[in-house]
């Protein structure tokens, strides 16, 4: 984390989001909860991860004025975190609500608000992805606060990253015990950081087949290619389906989709064409369930009727 992005995270997310870092606990529990000077430390940028997100569910009373304050006041049991926390991988972690701009004290009153709104979670859940991205996210563990934050980031988020429950910070449990309890949770997210599909051939890659890379890409050769330089364009992050991709991997994948092609018409100059494939889905002919995409090399006469390109996957509709 440098300083720019830094700052930049500041002025687009601090009146909703803030990082697991806090001033050093004084003679009470809750002393120097709200001394956000600790954030004027260029120091702290060494310790800040987005790759460990913490989730709250909503803002329980009133608005942020000043950033960064979200999970820094006295109130609402947020010093239990920095008890927790302290001396942990989860310390400079990122923390953010995944529902915005909607204060109420009532976990229960926003949940049965949102079962009537449902568009509301469907709109939050885009926002929140795109605050990841915009926070340099790549490979993010989120850990929801609460049964509710849970209940939405499953449902709507499960196939995308890896997510982990924690009792709420304002349950009624001290700090010692609340500390113990993220320690089981920091148990689990120790097992699940990097964890890869251990039958996904995409997942476990040899090195040495890679041609190139981007942070959340990479291009192999086609093992059983259909024309020479046949190539695949592949996600870092596991997920099934093209439809689960988030919007750094379509700009990764497409600048390495273009690099690739020019690769190839360096290399050969009887490439006239491309085919640009991605099955979705077992029915459309998907048999590694690893997003990928086809880049299918053509050239003039590799077949005898090329009219109609990919309406050929269903063979008798692709001359019309």
């Amino acid at each position: 984390m440098d300083q720019k992005k830094f700052n930049f995270i500041k002025d687009k997310y601090g009146l909703h989001a803030s990082w697991a870092i806090w001033q050093k606990e004084g003679d009470t529990p809750k002393s120097n909860m709200g001394d956000l000077s600790i954030f004027d430390n260029d120091k702290i940028l060494s310790q800040l991860n987005p790759e460990i997100v913490l989730i709250g569910l909503n803002f329980s009373v009133g608005f942020i004025h000043i950033p960064f304050q979200n999970f820094h006041g006295k109130g609402g049991g947020a010093y239990k975190i920095r008890y927790a926390v302290k001396d942990t991988p989860f310390w400079g972690a990122y923390m953010t609500d995944i529902i915005k701009d909607f204060p109420e004290i009532e976990s229960g009153n926003v949940m049965k608000f949102l079962r009537k709104n449902k568009f509301l979670v469907d709109e939050n859940i885009a926002s929140f992805e795109k605050e990841l991205i915009d926070i340099g996210s790549v490979n993010p563990t989120l850990i929801a606060f609460g049964a509710h934050t849970y209940q939405i980031l499953k449902k709507s988020l499960n196939n995308k990253y890896r997510i982990l429950k924690a009792i709420h910070y304002s349950h009624y449990i001290s700090k010692e015990k609340y500390r113990e309890h993220l320690k089981e949770v920091i148990k689990k997210w120790n097992k699940v950081k990097n964890t890869k599909v251990d039958n996904c051939i995409f997942c476990n890659i040899p090195s040495s087949r890679i041609i190139s890379e981007n942070k959340f890409a990479y291009v192999i050769f086609d093992k059983y290619p259909v024309t020479k330089f046949h190539s695949l364009i592949i996600p870092k992050r596991h997920f099934e389906d093209y439809f689960d991709i988030n919007e750094s991997e379509i700009i990764a994948i497409n600048d390495l989709l273009s690099d690739q092609k020019n690769k190839i018409l360096e290399e050969d100059n009887s490439v006239t064409g491309f085919n640009i494939g991605i099955n979705s889905g077992k029915d459309s002919g998907q048999t590694i369930m690893h997003c990928h995409i086809h880049l299918i090399p053509r050239r003039k006469e590799d077949v005898k009727n090329p009219e109609g390109g990919v309406r050929g996957v269903i063979r008798d509709k692709q001359s019309y």
